[in-house]
């Protein structure tokens, strides 16, 4: 097999991409899980969509012990060439706060269309992002592209096309106007997560900074957000509970207090949290650690090795797929597809055929 392909020298750090993936499979599990635990239990708790923004800005947040522990095994010195006047772990707190803003509203368009989008759709916007990305890749980071990385882009959106067919057959959605909106908002969010993961990705290459140093910033800045509109929240009655975002009607949209004591008194709703809690910190730990010492284009081998793993589980546990289940033959196919275009595009697969070996680029992931 050699003669057509073969695989790079890699180190011991792609697993960092592979772990990302798991991670996000856990973290799809346990919450797919509760919320079918919910909806059985019938409870009064509801989805509390600020609580769990919340407790992600949290993990982020956590993330600087995570700096601590490291930095008392392997001692780095921090770099202290930036020094901006209103500085907050080296950087202008405007740039965390830009950050954290971007991560807040691509949240909260991505929990509006959460129930809406089934995993093969959600993956087909994944699609989108991949090429958002690339182009991102090439303006603000200065990425090469060579013949090899048209291969592997190719049979992603082979794959893509095979993922639509699986679950065109069975869907039931009509073109409404909530269908376009939900569409917009996803695209959107695509594009969101594109220009973070690339100026993220910016900052620790020319200012060599600390993946968990910059996710702790802007954690710690997305917490002072969330803080203040719970503060206004508590104050707002519910009106429309359409989208179950409020308690309940003639209830407040969020009250904190409440939350925590609700936590304290139900001991399954605290496990679930702090499991989320644990999951959302190792996740957020290795998108940015991959995203250091590879690209932020290396993240989508863990969010495609995440579909594959939920499809592979969704045939033991039927209930970890939507309603709306997809043909699980062509979902696997195109899952797969997806995946090796992944491990061509990032040179992980050293195409050996047709000169494409000699379009690398130089250096060596």
């Amino acid at each position: 097999m050699g003669f057509f392909f073969y695989f790079a020298d890699l180190n011991y750090k792609i697993i960092y991409p592979v772990l990302l993936g798991l991670t996000s499979a856990c973290i799809y599990v346990v919450k797919k899980y509760f919320s079918n635990y919910s909806k059985t239990t019938k409870d009064e708790f509801g989805e509390h969509y600020f609580f769990f923004y919340w407790l992600m800005f949290l993990a982020e947040s956590s993330a600087g012990f995570c700096f601590l522990i490291k930095q008392s095994i392997f001692p780095v010195k921090i770099n202290n060439n930036y020094q901006p006047k209103l500085k907050f772990f080296g950087i202008h707190i405007i740039f965390y706060l830009f950050l954290a803003i971007l991560d807040l509203s691509s949240e909260i368009i991505n929990q509006m269309t959460y129930d809406f989008f089934s995993n093969t759709e959600e993956n087909c916007f994944n699609a989108f992002q991949v090429i958002v990305l690339i182009f991102l890749c090439k303006i603000i980071l200065h990425y090469k592209y060579y013949t090899h990385h048209g291969v592997g882009l190719g049979l992603e959106l082979l794959g893509f096309v095979v993922l639509s067919l699986s679950d065109l057959s069975k869907s039931s959605k009509e073109l409404t106007y909530n269908c376009y909106l939900f569409i917009t908002l996803s695209l959107i969010v695509q594009i969101i997560f594109s220009i973070q993961e690339c100026i993220e990705k910016y900052v620790m290459d020319t200012l060599f900074f600390d993946p968990f140093m910059l996710l702790s910033g802007e954690g710690i800045c997305g917490l002072i957000i969330v803080s203040i509109l719970f503060f206004f929240l508590n104050d707002i009655t519910c009106i429309d509970n359409s989208y179950n975002i409020c308690i309940g009607k003639g209830k407040k949209v969020e009250d904190f207090i409440w939350v925590i004591k609700y936590l304290i008194n139900n001991p399954a709703y605290f496990i679930y949290y702090f499991l989320l809690f644990v999951l959302l910190l190792a996740f957020n730990c290795l998108k940015m650690v991959t995203t250091q010492h590879f690209t932020p284009l290396h993240r989508y081998i863990g969010k495609d090795l995440r579909y594959l793993l939920i499809l592979i589980l969704s045939l033991v546990f039927p209930s970890l797929l939507d309603n709306n289940k997809p043909n699980i033959l062509l979902s696997g196919i195109g899952y797969i597809l997806q995946f090796i275009g992944d491990l061509i595009f990032l040179e992980i697969i050293i195409l050996n055929f047709c000169g494409l070996k000699n379009n690398r680029k130089p250096e060596v992931i």
